[in-house]
Formats: C-alpha cells, structure tokens, sequence
C-alpha cells in the first residue's frame, strides 16, 4: 500500500498542531519544544515528531503512568512501541509517521551542550528552556563530549572485533561491527574537521561532510559473503588508517594486525 507525501504531511502537521494546543494548556506541561528537523526547519514529508517536556513535579508520576495516553491524542496511532520503565513514550500514526514524547522533570536540565541545538519551543512557562539553553552557552565547545583519542581507540578496537568475527566466520556479526566502524569513522571526522558533535554522526554524514568521505563509505560494502565483508574491512581499515596521525604508533600496529596487512 502506497504512502501519500502529501497526506502523510497533512497528518503530521495536524498532530503538531493538536500537539502545540494540548501541552500550551496543560496544567502538568511547564516547557514543551520539538526538536530534529522540525527544531531545524527542515523537516519533510517523513520526519519524526520529536516532543520535549518539562513536567510539574506533583504531576510526574501520574504523568509516566498515561504517558503513551497524551501523544495518543495527537493522532490516528496504529501502535504504542514498547519502552516499558523509561521517561518516553513512542507511537506510530497513520498514514506512516511516529510520534516520540520524553518527560522530563526540572533537575533534568542539567547543562548539556544538546540544548544549543535547534529547537522549536512550543511553551515555556516559566523560561525553564531558555534558562537551560543560557547555561549551556557557557559549556566550553567540548564539554561532555568524547575525545579524539577516545573516538581512535574505539574505531580500532571495533576493526579487531570485525577480525575475531571474520575469523570465526560469523557473518551477521561482522557486519554489525562493520556498521559501527563506520560510526566511529564519521565520528572522528567530525571531530578533526571541528564541526559541531553535538550533531548526529548520520547527520553529519548527510548535510555537512564532503562528498567523499560519504562515497567512500558506500563503496566500502562490498556485499554478505565472507569474502566481500573481509573486502568491507580492508576499505574501512584504509578509511581510518588515513585519519589517524604519526603519533598513534600503536594503534596504526593494532590496526595492520585487525584489517591483516
């Protein structure tokens, strides 16, 4: 069954709407704001619906118990997903969008570089959010943040895994770790390159790094077979190989022994 663009689109803005009107009026609801590509402005026709809430501490508990209740009025839900003891809640609505709700108490705000990010702020009673956002302007650029180091340590110990996998000729997975290799490759790349990490590796990869480095990725699955995943290997091996710096001796060793040069 095909999906609509437009309808799918018209379903959305309508549960945003419907969203905007109940949590601007609700009594429990101290801040609300929608984040990802809504936040951003750039959201199309397959976007999530990504809610953020501050919750009235003599609400919150009553709040967690109904909290698939109030995204469930928002729209037309085929299905609740299963988060069972968490502080969110997700449903799926017709036509073909979900709806993603976290409810967070006010000590939650604690300073954290994500609040920088875009945001759409639907309500905020008593500048909760803007007050989060002031606090996190004055983080340093790197606050909570993982290092370099950190990020080149991980995406050889992942290349060890894929090796200790291919060895044992576990297919499925090795190209789980390949998958994650190429998360910490993009991570590392937006380190070195500066970019904002507070960004989604993926979205890093989609909107702002060069063209090659995407290319190069794609080109580096070479298929299932054992054959193509040691191909796979070899390529991302190379990937990282160049990112790293005559100073990392030891993991550019640990690194040849991994992808078996």
């Amino acid at each position: 069954m095909s999906v609509s663009e437009s309808e799918n689109k018209r379903a959305m803005q309508h549960a945003l709407d419907a969203a905007k009107v109940d949590l601007q009026k609700a009594p429990w609801c101290l801040a609300a704001w929608v984040g990802g590509s809504f936040g951003t402005g750039q959201a199309d026709a397959w976007a999530d619906l990504d809610f953020r809430t501050v919750v009235a501490p003599e609400h919150y508990e009553s709040i967690l118990a109904r909290r698939y209740e109030i995204p469930s009025a928002w729209g037309d839900v085929i299905y609740e997903e299963g988060v069972p003891g968490k502080i969110w809640a997700i449903v799926h609505c017709r036509p073909f969008f979900k709806i993603d709700i976290w409810y967070y108490r006010k000590e939650d705000m604690a300073r954290n570089p994500y609040w920088l990010l875009p945001h759409m702020v639907i309500h905020d009673r008593h500048g909760i959010f803007a007050d989060a956002v002031r606090r996190a302007s004055q983080l340093p650029p790197d606050a909570n943040q993982w290092s370099l180091s950190y990020l080149k340590t991980k995406a050889v110990a992942t290349a060890e895994e894929v090796r200790r996998k291919l060895l044992r000729q576990q297919p499925l997975y090795v190209h789980s770790f390949l998958t994650e290799l190429r998360d910490w490759i993009v991570r590392i790349h937006q380190c070195k390159s500066r970019a904002d990490r507070r960004q989604l590796p993926l979205k890093y990869l989609e909107c702002v790094a060069p063209a090659e480095l995407r290319e190069a990725l794609l080109a580096s699955d070479h298929g299932m077979s054992l054959r193509g995943l040691e191909m796979s290997l070899q390529d991302l091996g190379a990937i990282v190989l160049n990112l790293l710096d005559e100073t990392d001796e030891q993991l550019i060793h640990a690194l040849r022994i991994a992808v078996d040069w």
